[in-house]
């Protein structure tokens, strides 16, 4: 079975606003570098550009559950799970996760994902 993958409201907003910011700050950077020549600003521009790319790049576009294995499918690389490696799916309340806390990941930039440490849980990806 294919799963698509959709983003909630928040995800949306954030996207939202930090396209047009990328966007607005990529712009102003663009005019200062004409008329000063700073090389310090076209690498702003280019982390900018590489943060937005990858944000984009691997995000989930949907799930498929095979017989033997969860794939999580991304623009450019699929994540293949094996299903024997998992070993329980359950749906869990906010009080049950307790606080959590992105340690290397997207949280909001085209969704939620990455790496992620949760006080009760514990580390996540």
């Amino acid at each position: 079975m294919i799963y698509k993958s959709s983003l909630d409201n928040l995800a949306k907003g954030i996207t939202t606003v930090a396209t047009i910011l990328f966007i607005v700050v990529i712009y102003s950077q663009l005019n200062e570098y004409k008329s000063t020549g700073h090389l310090l600003l076209l690498l702003i521009i280019g982390l900018l550009v590489f943060v937005y790319l990858f944000s984009f790049s691997y995000r989930p576009s949907g799930y498929e559950l095979t017989n033997d294995n969860l794939i999580i499918h991304r623009p450019l690389r699929n994540i293949v799970i094996s299903r024997s490696l998992i070993q329980q799916v359950s749906l869990l309340n906010k009080g049950e996760m307790g606080a959590i806390m992105r340690t290397f990941g997207v949280g909001g930039l085209f969704g939620y994902f990455g790496k992620f440490a949760s006080t009760k849980q514990g580390f996540m990806t």
